[in-house]
């Protein structure tokens, strides 16, 4: 039979890594842009942009 000082180590093991593997996790939504112009590609050619 396994001691009292295991059985909880193993548990208290156990749950840190459950509570890590939660926590670690992101739950987030991509927002982009809302609002953007549209345009042509007449008007790219004419004024074209460079980062």
């Amino acid at each position: 039979m396994m001691s009292k000082k295991l059985l909880t180590g193993l548990f208290a093991a156990g749950l840190s890594i459950g509570m890590l593997a939660v926590s670690s996790t992101a739950s987030a939504q991509y927002i982009g842009p809302t609002r953007i112009a549209p345009t042509t590609v007449n008007k790219v050619l004419k004024s074209p942009v460079d980062d």
